[in-house]
């Protein structure tokens, strides 16, 4: 196959050898190897392709050794230069506005679609012919923009727009803005008025199918003491392997709590709702304290006053078991030795329903001590003790308490 330039060179040969029978003039000598003026051999359409281009130049110089110095008009050179080039687009391509001849293309085609606006007809063009994203399918500019919900544009009145019409992920299916989670039992997600949700629609396993908290199996969920370490009697701390102490056995069942984020703690093991004591200033205030009279005719009648605290009417001091049973005895002194439920986030200004607050001290239970009637139990947070005091003495603390076994 001969190259390009040959082919290029033969095919030229009469047209070259037309162009060059003219009159020469001063400063040209053709076949000399001198360059050439403006001529017509610099302007020959040398390859035949209709264009004055590059090309012919080329077989100009292949042949007689000629270069052109000013050869004028170029099509595809990026200059349009006139009379003979209308335009020059830098190609010889056609149907892009200027033709592969260097004439303009009237009209150009107009395709909706493309990314190019060609008015009067388009008044926008976004590359494609979608309604809805502010240029129509035909191309005309949308005011406003359509509304189509789960399209990922929020367009009034939509209040938001996701990209889907799934209901429960912030962006209802309608595209409204949603409130609290949906309230759906058994999707894992405890929601007020659910006291619990265990992602399961079973009973007996402490979350019901209704998702309310469910009193202990009979003959078990007595709750452990939280112990899990070992002391010789020297008290120091050794493995548990093969003791038998509390920390190797940990018999009972494991404390566990639920917030029900309305104020109250239930204990999933003994069905116990406790009252979650804040730092506000209120009736639930950890710093109030009582003497043991007001804390029945005070603190507990408060709370069961107007339609109850967190919608119960049924608070009541706690007895000194049911006390004892939030005491988590892996805790050291100085406390308080309670759980993470009973001790979170306690700042000042904080509520019942922000934060969870256990003063290191007493707290009044409703059980008399027997040997001495005048007396009453109480346990210590501090270190989980439980001792008696008069009931004349105090003030101390108290922690409402309601339901159970």
């Amino acid at each position: 196959m001969k190259p390009p330039v040959a082919r290029s060179v033969f095919s030229a040969l009469p047209r070259l050898a037309a162009a060059l029978i003219l009159p020469i003039t001063a400063g040209m000598l053709v076949g000399s190897g001198a360059a050439l003026a403006d001529s017509l051999a610099c302007k020959a359409d040398l390859t035949g392709n209709g264009v004055v281009n590059f090309g012919d130049l080329a077989v100009l110089k292949a042949v007689f050794f000629q270069t052109c110095t000013d050869p004028g008009p170029r099509c595809g050179n990026g200059v349009a230069e006139g009379p003979m080039e209308q335009c020059d687009d830098r190609n010889l391509r056609d149907g892009d506005g200027c033709s592969s001849t260097c004439a303009i293309e009237v009209p150009l085609a107009v395709v909706c679609g493309k990314g190019i606006a060609q008015g009067p007809t388009e008044t926008c063009d976004d590359g494609n012919v979608l309604n809805g994203d502010g240029c129509s399918s035909s191309c005309t500019v949308e005011l406003p923009m359509v509304a189509v919900c789960g399209d990922g544009f929020a367009v009034s009145p939509e209040q938001c727009d996701d990209g889907n019409l799934a209901n429960g992920d912030g962006c209802s299916s309608a595209c409204t803005i949603e409130g609290p989670l949906p309230l759906v039992c058994g999707d894992a997600m405890a929601v007020t008025p659910e006291q619990c949700d265990d992602g399961n629609v079973a009973n007996g396993d402490g979350c019901s199918a209704t998702c309310t908290i469910e009193p202990p199996l009979a003959g078990g969920r007595f709750p452990a003491t939280g112990q899990t370490t070992c002391w010789n009697s020297s008290g120091t701390i050794t493995s548990c392997t093969g003791t038998g102490q509390d920390g190797e056995i940990r018999a009972g069942a494991t404390l566990a709590y639920v917030d029900n984020g309305d104020g109250t703690i239930t204990d999933t093991n003994t069905g116990l709702m406790w009252e979650k004591l804040s730092y506000d200033g209120t009736i639930h205030s950890w710093g109030n304290t009582y003497t043991w009279d007001n804390a029945f005719g005070v603190k507990i009648a408060t709370l069961n006053g107007g339609g109850g605290f967190a919608g119960h009417g049924d608070w009541r001091v706690p007895n000194i078991k049911e006390l004892q049973s939030i005491v988590n005895y892996e805790i050291p002194s100085t406390g308080p030795t309670v759980a993470a439920a009973f001790n979170t986030g306690c700042t000042q200004g904080c509520t019942v329903t922000s934060c969870s607050c256990t003063q290191s001290l007493s707290y009044w239970s409703s059980s008399s001590y027997v040997f001495s009637p005048d007396a009453v139990w109480l346990v210590g947070f501090n270190d989980g003790n439980d001792r008696t005091d008069f009931k004349s003495y105090g003030p101390y603390y108290v922690r409402a308490v309601r339901g159970g076994l």
